[in-house]
């Protein structure tokens, strides 16, 4: 007996003896900080605190989007009593939102519910250690859909969904922070030490090259022109040709960014054949080639011309025309002979040259930019064709940036959408004798020609229309039955500050209305009224206004 009470005595102080050395090791060792890592990770537990979102500001210090408190509630154990629940329905408003479906889930962190503009906790879940609330500035959107295409918005995740949000994210995100948290024996959550949590870092706010106040206008008097002409869709491009700053960019139709649903920004996500404004470029090349004077005259057939028994036509149908007139009076088969004059590799460099193929270089997402094709796959047709806006494809900053060479000297620019940056003169495109033509050509466009109703009093301005057949997807043939139809102008003729490009798509009606002198030119000239006028634009049009900042 006396040996056995040794025997167990010796064995006691020997496993007493290896497990001190062994929590000892454990203490000492990486082995053991593994573990405590381990043992913290499962009882510290971390929330995460985004950093402040940086601001969107126009170009005159206007707030686009504003950072706004809300209360976010977040679940700290699997599953949650039905008094939480009950206590989140009770404080629930028109302002707030519960996610069921994460009540329901099993999962730890997510969240369950959202108070907008709630910068205090709800009292009676202050210590309730099912759940964790955080006060947090949350982005608003306050002019909606009017802005939304161009400045995008927030997902449910907070992750940005187009617009400048997604370009410019790296900068506006601010550094998130973290909150610890210990839960105890009993399961309830501790805020540990203040000095262990990490604050959160705001993001840098950035200046656009917008006009808020321009901005609204366009979108306002965009929507109600569509809505009048029965069309499918739209945008306005407001550009200052000198600079290369968009100073509008409106789409529509857009949707509100505060239901957290991206827009497209039709401007530049939406290629399109232009039609008739692309005769630009194909007078540009005849005009820097030597090829055509604006005295020569051309053979218009009045008005029908079959090339291969494809129908060329007319609007304004001429036995003959100068090559000014045809210019002013947008003669398809004109411009259609000028390009079988020239050639399909001297289009294509003129077209190039003037941006288009490539990127525009915006600083925006989401830019189509439909390659050329190459000289040596263009046929008798194609070359026709593109000389007067068909089997290209562009889309509304490259077309703006195109004429605004024209507008500043013969410069081709690289848009900006941030203020305070440098002009980028991507290439020269125009000698100024070139220029000086096309200004010309240009202001009878408006004075005379197709563009008349986008004329107004006092101001001169030059201008082209552009009315183009869509091809129907089923046929394979270009229809009456959707038009695009646009107008692109700049104005004052010798100094030019704005450049306005207006295109509506699908526009209704007998098919004389649908042309882009009758459905774009009149929103060009209100527009370019409300420019002139200022504040008092609504009122007086033509009445300058010391109040209207560009």
């Amino acid at each position: 007996m006396k040996f056995r009470f040794a025997a167990a005595r010796i064995f006691g102080l020997v496993a007493y003896a290896l497990l001190t050395v062994f929590l000892f090791a454990f203490q000492l060792t990486p082995y053991g900080d593994k573990y405590r890592k381990l043992g913290r990770v499962q009882i510290i537990l971390p929330f995460t605190i985004q950093g402040e979102r940086g601001l969107i500001y126009d170009r005159n210090g206007n707030p686009l989007t504003v950072n706004v408190p809300y209360l976010k509630i977040y679940k700290a154990c699997s599953q949650l009593s039905p008094s939480v629940v009950n206590s989140l329905i009770r404080n629930k408003d028109g302002q707030s939102e519960i996610l069921f479906e994460n009540i329901r889930n099993n999962r730890l962190h997510t969240k369950i519910a959202s108070f907008k503009f709630r910068s205090h906790i709800i009292r009676e879940l202050e210590k309730n250690n099912e759940v964790v609330q955080k006060i947090v500035g949350d982005r608003y959107y306050p002019y909606g859909t009017t802005l939304a295409p161009l400045i995008g918005c927030l997902g449910e995740d907070e992750n940005p969904l187009g617009g400048l949000e997604l370009i410019f994210d790296p900068l506006v995100r601010g550094k998130p922070g973290k909150v610890l948290y210990m839960r105890d024996a009993m399961g309830n959550l501790i805020k540990l030490n203040e000095n262990m949590d990490e604050d959160p870092k705001p993001g840098k706010s950035i200046v656009t090259t917008i006009n808020l106040l321009l901005q609204e206008f366009c979108y306002i008097a965009l929507k109600n022109r569509i809505e009048e002409t029965g069309a499918s869709r739209g945008f306005v491009v407001v550009t200052n040709p000198q600079t290369g700053e968009i100073l509008a960019l409106a789409s529509y139709p857009a949707f509100e960014p505060n239901n957290k649903i991206p827009s497209k920004n039709i401007a530049v996500e939406d290629p399109y054949e232009p039609g008739s404004t692309f005769k630009l470029i194909t007078y540009t090349c005849a005009l820097e080639n030597k090829m055509v004077s604006l005295q020569d005259t051309i053979n218009t057939e009045n008005g029908k011309f079959y090339l291969f028994n494809h129908l060329i036509a007319d609007e304004h149908p001429e036995p003959c025309m100068t090559v000014r007139d045809a210019f002013a009076y947008s003669s398809n088969i004109a411009a259609a002979k000028i390009g079988l004059m020239l050639g399909p590799e001297k289009l294509f460099k003129t077209a190039q040259k003037f941006g288009i193929g490539c990127p525009s270089g915006v600083n925006l997402p989401g830019e189509s930019a439909p390659a050329l094709k190459r000289p040596s796959t263009w046929g008798i047709l194609r070359t026709a064709n593109f000389a007067y806006g068909y089997g290209v494809m562009v889309n509304g900053i490259q077309m703006a940036m195109a004429y605004g060479a024209v507008a500043n000297g013969g410069y081709l620019l690289t848009p900006r959408i941030l203020k305070n940056g440098k002009r980028i003169v991507v290439r020269r495109v125009l000698q100024d004798e070139t220029v000086n033509i096309l200004k010309e050509m240009l202001f009878d466009v408006v004075e005379r020609g197709t563009g008349k109703k986008a004329r107004v009093m006092g101001i001169q301005i030059c201008g082209k229309t552009g009315t183009a057949k869509a091809l129907d997807p089923e046929t394979g043939k270009y229809s009456s039955d959707a038009m695009t139809s646009s107008f692109i102008g700049f104005f004052p003729k010798d100094n030019p500050k704005y450049l306005i490009y207006v295109v509506i798509f699908e526009p209704k009606g007998p098919i004389y209305m649908r042309y882009g002198g009758e459905v774009a030119a009149p929103l060009f000239r209100q527009i370019t009224e409300f420019i002139i006028g200022g504040y008092n634009a609504f009122v007086r049009t033509r009445t300058g206004s010391k109040n209207f900042r560009p």
